[in-house]
């Protein structure tokens, strides 16, 4: 029996150590990407918020140098200097370091923060690390004024990503009506030209799908999705002037709508559905 507690005793003394070690280097491990989550949401958000100053900037005193003068302050406000303080920061926020931000010539703001991380202990020799983080953002430039306005001006709308203009908003690439349908179904449903779905290339080509999974399609659609937050069922839609969009054709269903347009004045009717 003595034999026994002592081997106990042994192995709890060989093993707690171990076990400690890895549970403070697993804490610290967590509480440095914590602190570098805080500054990176922190750092986008003063980056939001002097490209704004910018503008302000811009339209008053040019003398005066933002990323030095209030980049620092507005950072310190967004995390807490208490927080700060607090984190794994060496010397708090005498160690924050904004020295190669700046506010390049073609608006961009660059904002950079460098700063040393002290972990709880020496992680096979891996001390002190310094951290960088970083946002890059142009600087607000607001509304010019009235004189940009056009009344004659022609409007046609683009997606952030498209190829081709439409000429109405209301176009069914732009605004598209989502279904969802079973696998099992795949074969017996079309598109509203007849065609069959084939997988999408970004969320559903390659992967296996049971027959009772969801699948999303649209009736102007070509593919099938296996995720409503596919980028493919989203659009995000810009009003610009048809000047500024260069050799960018337009949208085929638009030009089909523009030549099959009700035409009051000739007595002909087309059916405009669809387009």
């Amino acid at each position: 029996m003595k034999r026994l507690k002592g081997s106990l005793t042994l192995e709890t003394a060989l093993v707690l150590p171990i076990f400690l070690f890895l549970s403070i280097n697993m804490i610290s491990f967590i509480e440095i990407m914590n602190c570098y989550i805080e500054m990176e949401y922190a750092i986008h958000e003063t980056a939001r918020d002097i490209a704004i100053l910018s503008y302000i900037n811009d339209k008053g005193d040019e003398d005066i140098d933002i990323p030095e003068l209030a980049a620092e302050a507005i950072f310190i406000s967004k995390v807490g200097a208490k927080k700060i303080n607090a984190m794994p920061i060496k010397n708090g926020m005498a160690g924050i370091n904004i020295f190669r931000s700046e506010i390049e010539e073609n608006g961009y703001i660059d904002l950079v923060i460098t700063y040393r991380v002290t972990p709880l202990c020496n992680v096979f020799g891996v001390g002190e690390q310094t951290l960088i983080n970083r946002a890059k953002i142009h600087t607000w430039t607001g509304f010019s004024g009235l004189e940009d306005i056009s009344e004659d001006a022609e409007y046609v709308y683009m997606t952030e990503y498209g190829t081709v203009y439409h000429t109405r908003r209301e176009c069914s690439h732009l605004c598209i009506k989502i279904s969802n349908e079973f696998m099992e179904d795949l074969e017996n449903i079309k598109n509203k030209e007849g065609e069959k779905y084939r997988p999408c290339d970004k969320c559903a080509k390659g992967k296996i799908v049971g027959s009772e999974d969801i699948i999303y399609v649209t009736d102007s659609g070509q593919v099938y999705h296996l995720s409503l937050n596919c980028s493919g069922l989203k659009r995000t839609v810009f009003k610009v002037q048809k000047s500024e969009v260069g050799g960018i054709p337009m949208c085929e269903r638009c030009q089909k709508y523009s030549e099959t347009r009700i035409k009051i004045e000739d007595g002909d009717v087309y059916d405009s559905s669809g387009y």
